[in-house]
């Protein structure tokens, strides 16, 4: 052995080793330059996503799923679900699975040809809720039939109403309604893409896949793009790549009957979502016009809209991007000058009600308008393929790009270091509604003596926390914050904001809506309307200013908490 200690000796001598030491430097430092350069080079997850979705795939998807009449309940429904369910498992997603609840569902018989509707309660509830008035939609046939019975010196119709006769009239109307009340299984398909930072933060984003017919509009454009965007996935998931927080995609079942299957879902896992839900992302009716963008949301997400929508390409020229394409086509179709492209309050009529209503989500519902009002084929059998690809969006590229916008956002919102969700945008827009409030509404709020100081003082309040929390949010390192601990704060404060709004007792006569700032209006479930209690009760005060103004100390008590939620403020007085 040390014979062969002093052979080395004399064969590793000072310049060769030299030489060597200086190979392996020269190996090594090439080593960490190409890493350099491929990890430089290598194109953000967001733009790879981006660049995969397309219009194609999005008309394939609605050729497919607008084929046939699904509506819930029954089997061709089940069977697009199992469709759904054999993609998302085919892209590489964690988990997939169907979650299926019992609903009552009011379906015609054939006979009577008529739409159902339904219901979503369980055991006992199921008899109680049942309506005693039966109303049914009935086609227009049927409804000249009525007219020729009402007096044509009947008041003069309103504008807008065409032929149609109001009444009221003395003739006597029989209707006969056939419909069976039936159990039918509701099946929402949920997939899962695990975070690998923060896997108990969901970021969660679906649509209804039931339909009054074909639905080729309502639900399935939006269907189709949130499957290409979940397909848009496959290749970095496969590879290994995983977004920060857990992404949930979900196809709900039996939303036309009566938005039950996302009801049921946030009903069952209402703890994990009060804790863990990051925001909600809805797609339905994506694209029942394309001549502009009817955004709803929540305004902590409208920063994160604007952004978002200023890196997406345009799908028109002469605008350069989605933020100049929303902005522009308002002046271009409405005459509209905006100084910020229109974000509208987020109503009901959709997936997102319940956990906005509910849990208190934050929410954003995407897509396209007409300039001319609702589609015309809405919730009828004309709504299929051949009508959007003639009528519509004829090479898709509106769904492509309406993909991409909703894509960027999604991955902000799971991927982002520090939630992109906006404290002044919520403040800002409660102050502006706070306002418009008492300066639209000041002889009511003469008449009832109501006092209005300490919502208007809480909402300053507010405004001036939010800027400063985002300003001590600027100054954040991660170098300072080894346990993670300060970045986790702040991200569920930004999370946990639109929860300090809800009342668990919910709106007069509404439990169901629990949010205090944004519900849908009283007189009309799609519209959003600001401080909904406040407003329901003013208009039936009838000269009693109580219940109007434990409605504005229950806002003013919100508005108290979320302000010392990003202030950091303890106190017990």
């Amino acid at each position: 052995m040390w014979d062969r200690l002093r052979y080395l000796r004399y064969l590793v001598t000072p310049k060769r080793l030299a030489l060597i030491l200086g190979g392996l430097a020269v190996v090594i430092a090439l080593i960490v330059v190409v890493a350099v350069m491929t990890r430089k080079d290598e194109q953000p997850v967001v733009d790879k996503v981006v660049n995969r979705i397309s219009s194609e795939e999005i008309e394939e998807n609605i050729k497919y799923f607008a084929k046939e009449p699904h509506p819930a309940g029954e089997q061709r429904n089940l069977d697009l679900g199992a469709e759904v369910k054999k993609r998302w498992e085919s892209y590489g997603f964690d988990e997939v699975f169907n979650n299926d609840y019992e609903v009552l569902l009011s379906l015609p018989t054939e006979e009577s040809n008529l739409a159902e509707g339904g219901y979503h309660a369980r055991g006992e509830e199921l008899a109680k809720i049942a309506p005693k008035i039966p109303v049914i939609p009935i086609p227009y046939n049927d409804v000249k039939g009525i007219h020729q019975l009402i007096d044509v010196s009947t008041p003069e119709t309103p504008e807008g109403w065409g032929d149609y006769r109001i009444g009221p009239s003395n003739a006597a109307i029989e209707l006969n309604v056939k419909n069976n009340d039936t159990l039918a299984r509701c099946r929402n398909i949920i997939g899962v893409i695990n975070g690998k930072v923060e896997p108990d933060r969901y970021v969660l984003i679906g649509v209804h896949r039931d339909a009054w017919i074909h639905g080729a509009v309502d639900p399935v454009s939006g269907m189709s793009t949130i499957l290409e965007i979940s397909r848009a996935l496959a290749d970095d998931l496969k590879k290994g790549w995983r977004p920060r927080r857990t992404i949930i995609f979900a196809s709900w079942d039996a939303e036309e009957p009566g938005i039950m299957g996302s009801f049921e879902f946030v009903e069952d896992f209402m703890v994990n979502l009060k804790h863990k839900a990051v925001a909600y992302i809805n797609m339905d009716s994506a694209a029942g016009g394309i001549q502009m963008l009817k955004m709803k949301s929540t305004p902590n997400m409208i920063s994160l809209l604007y952004k978002a929508a200023s890196e997406t390409e345009s799908p028109k020229l002469p605008y350069k991007n989605m933020y100049d394409f929303w902005i522009g086509t308002e002046k271009e179709y409405n005459d509209k000058d905006y100084e910020l492209p229109l974000v509208q309050l987020i109503g009901s009529g959709s997936d997102y009600t319940a956990f906005l209503q509910e849990v208190g989500v934050s929410c954003v519902d995407f897509a396209y308008k007409s300039n001319y009002g609702t589609y015309p084929t809405y919730h009828t059998q004309y709504d299929t393929y051949e009508w959007l690809s003639t009528f519509g969006d004829q090479n898709f590229t509106y769904h492509k790009y309406l993909g991409d916008f909703a894509a960027r956002t999604l991955l902000s919102l799971a991927d982002d270091e520090i939630l992109p969700l906006s404290a002044v945008d919520y403040a800002s827009k409660i102050k502006e509604l706070t306002t418009s409030l008492i300066e639209d509404n000041k002889s009511e709020i003469d008449d009832l003596n109501l006092d209005m100081s300490g919502m208007s003082t809480l909402t300053e309040e507010f405004v001036t926390a939010a800027k400063e929390f985002h300003e001590h949010v600027s100054t954040y390192s991660k170098d300072d914050d080894e346990s993670g601990l300060a970045l986790r704060n702040i991200n569920d404060k930004l999370m946990l904001m639109d929860r300090q709004f809800i009342h668990e007792q919910g709106l007069p006569d509404r439990p169901s809506f629990r949010h205090l700032i944004f519900a849908p209006s009283s007189t009309n479930t799609y519209a959003g309307s600001a401080f909904p209690g406040i407003g329901d009760e003013m208009k039936q005060a009838q000269g009693d200013p109580k219940a109007t103004q434990k409605q504005i100390g229950l806002i003013t008590a919100k508005l108290e908490a979320v302000t010392r939620s990003i202030s950091d403020e303890v106190s017990f007085n």
